[in-house]
């Protein structure tokens, strides 16, 4: 019958993962398909900001609890959130290494900023899902709405029906093009005119190059045209770190997101910067330079029965750290509406009430990491090196990301669904 068909969740990543482990919750039939041969994560580490944290405890009381034992928090009781420093040899007044401005506690149950392997918290998601509802080497290349139901073809040949299909297939997304049209200008990514580099690095070797105090503790350096952040992960064994180049002029040739690259090219992209931070990155013996991609502005989540949501929804740049805590966030609402059995009945209705509470704020967060990536490159017209503007800006900027109040988000959702269904 239909009303006993499961759900498709599209993609085993944080999304995915964290929608099912909130339908676990709510009691919401599901399966979850990934393309690749298990569950994994691109990336070494990952920060919880506050709405991560809130959106997770939202999705499952003990989830966070769960994830506590692989989490790292900073060593700096003094500073809870951010503290930013100068990373230029020179800028203006300030040396290499000078405090620029820190971010203290954001609300009063704020434990501070912390992060984690992404291995370690795709683990604890993945503990929780039960044997036989996740299907693995399953790309999905198209899906199909029938009367009441979807049809979800994969790359092997093989379709099954299922009551509706959420599409957690990242910034690549094929399904984002079903929803919005293959012509939509947001059906595809765009280069964000930026690329990173990454390096894990062990502590012995993190306190050698940048001392104990900076190992063990977040610390965000800005600079002319690029920038660069470490935090602690593993309890302090490792320091995950990512250096940014945001350059308007630049190009992206290469076919895959990422292309090898020599240490010297590396080198050179940080070479104005405070020496131990380009030797931090030259820990990477074999550098990848990491292309950044967003999307447009998406006019819609949403089409009949088929909705997407994280990065196929929303994919930014990592220059606020707000990607996967929007995933969190959408897999709690997500998870919340369908709980609901009267638009558990009615898919297309309450994914359209998904879209209305979650788009807006989705495409402001695209466009606001964007400008971040500006921001933190002195790059930003109206602020460029006013370290005076950049200050009052910091201080206030993050607040409306970090407050989100999802439970209100719920309730004008379903407020929003009764008064279409009247």
């Amino acid at each position: 019958m239909e009303s006993d068909r499961p759900i498709a969740i599209i993609g085993g990543g944080l999304a995915g993962l964290a929608l099912a482990r909130g339908f676990e919750r709510v009691g919401v039939p599901y399966r979850i398909f990934e393309a690749t041969e298990r569950f994994s994560e691109i990336g070494a580490g990952i920060s919880f900001l506050p709405n991560a944290i809130h959106a997770i405890n939202l999705i499952d009381p003990n989830l966070f609890k769960s994830f506590e034992s692989h989490i790292t928090y900073d060593e700096d009781p003094e500073v809870s959130q951010l503290r930013i420093r100068c990373g230029e040899k020179q800028l203006g007044d300030y040396q290499f290494g000078d405090s620029i401005i820190n971010l203290g506690k954001f609300g009063k149950d704020d434990k501070g900023r912390c992060g984690a392997h992404r291995a370690r918290v795709l683990d604890e998601l993945v503990h929780h899902i039960p044997p036989g509802v996740a299907r693995f080497k399953k790309q999905m290349v198209d899906i199909v709405e029938l009367d009441g139901k979807v049809e979800v073809h994969f790359e092997d040949g093989t379709h099954e029906d299922f009551k509706a299909a959420i599409c957690c297939d990242g910034i690549k997304s094929r399904a984002r093009g079903i929803v919005l049209g293959e012509d939509d200008p947001a059906a595809s990514p765009v280069y964000a005119k930026a690329y990173a580099y990454r390096a894990l690095v062990s502590r012995a070797d993190a306190e050698r190059i940048i001392g104990p105090k900076l190992a063990q503790n977040g610390t965000f350096y800005v600079g002319n045209r690029r920038f660069l952040f470490h935090f602690p992960v593993e309890h302090g064994k490792l320091v995950n770190v990512i250096g940014v180049c945001v350059a308007p002029d630049s190009t992206w040739m290469a076919r895959s997101l990422q292309e090898p690259c020599s240490k010297a090219d590396m080198l050179r992209d940080f070479a104005d910067f405070g020496e131990p931070l380009s030797v931090l990155l030259a820990t990477n013996e074999n550098p990848m330079r990491w292309a950044l991609f967003e999307l447009p502005h998406v006019r819609t989540y949403c089409k009949g029965r088929i909705c997407v949501m994280g990065d196929a929804a929303h994919g930014m740049t990592s220059h606020q750290g707000a990607g996967g805590s929007a995933a969190f966030e959408d897999a709690y609402v997500m998870a919340e509406l369908l709980g609901d059995e009267a638009l558990r009945a009615d898919l297309p209705r309450a994914f359209r009430a998904f879209d209305r509470v979650r788009c807006e704020r989705g495409n402001r967060i695209v466009s606001t990491s964007y400008e971040a990536g500006l921001i933190f490159t002195l790059q930003q017209e109206g602020i460029m090196d006013d370290m005076d503007k950049f200050k009052r800006i910091m201080a206030v900027r993050f607040d409306w990301l970090w407050g989100v109040d999802l439970v209100e988000q719920v309730k004008q959702a379903k407020e929003w669904a009764s008064e279409v269904q009247e």
